[in-house]
């Protein structure tokens, strides 16, 4: 299911296991604008069920409570997702052109609080401290997260003793502001190798100057 276009990689469809669930889609490489300003961009849509977040950070801790050792499917994730988002190596950039919708139908409130934690570990935002108190009373049965330019939004619905409760709306959260951007930097910072490789496979013309011979995109 691998072939090129524009000399970049296309996968149509992929299933893979991953944290003790599965994943399918489609991924593809392509190439924004150009000359020095050009952008490589991976796009992605597929869905997946039985992720067990408790596998990827078994250790992790929340204030007051833990998830290891929790039932698996207050830890686990089901849902679909629409993604984009840029190989760069600088990572404001890379930020300010993530985009994307992800779709939960499934998410156990463990991994949920989780999530919450890591957006707001001093409780300093209104919404998502509603959020918190919201969800220590009952269990999600869906949430929405969309990425635009860089800002997340958060919808979703709790059942609290029988009724559904939609939680407070999160608006616009700027995603440099999460405790991982210091582990984005450093993610982005590496790419510089991918870079030129794209660079090297979507290349049209070569470019000779001074007996210097360079692949370029015109």
């Amino acid at each position: 299911h691998l072939h090129l276009e524009d000399s970049l990689p296309v996968i149509d469809s992929f299933q893979f296991d991953v944290l003790g669930g599965t994943w399918v889609g489609y991924i593809s490489l392509f190439r924004k604008g150009k000359g020095k300003d050009d952008l490589y961009l991976v796009e992605m849509d597929g869905s997946f069920t039985g992720i067990n977040t408790a596998k990827m950070a078994p250790r992790a801790q929340e204030t007051g409570s833990q998830t290891t050792g929790a039932p698996a499917r207050e830890t686990e994730l089901a849902g679909n997702i629409s993604l984009r988002f840029p190989v760069s190596t600088d990572p404001d950039a890379a930020i300010n052109n993530l985009s994307g919708v992800i779709r939960l139908t499934h998410i156990g409130s463990k991994t949920l609080e989780r999530l919450l934690y890591a957006m707001d570990p001093y409780e300093s935002n209104e919404m998502i401290r509603k959020q918190r108190t919201i969800l220590r009373q009952g269990t999600p049965l869906w949430v929405t997260v969309e990425i635009r330019s860089g800002n997340l939004s958060l919808t979703g619905e709790v059942l609290v003793k029988g009724a559904r409760i939609s939680l407070p709306t999160i608006e616009r959260f700027n995603i440099a502001a999460l405790p991982i951007r210091k582990k984005l930097v450093k993610t982005f910072s590496s790419l510089g190798p991918v870079v030129n490789a794209l660079k090297a496979l979507s290349a049209n013309a070569i470019l000779i100057d001074k007996g210097k011979i360079q692949l370029v995109n015109q």
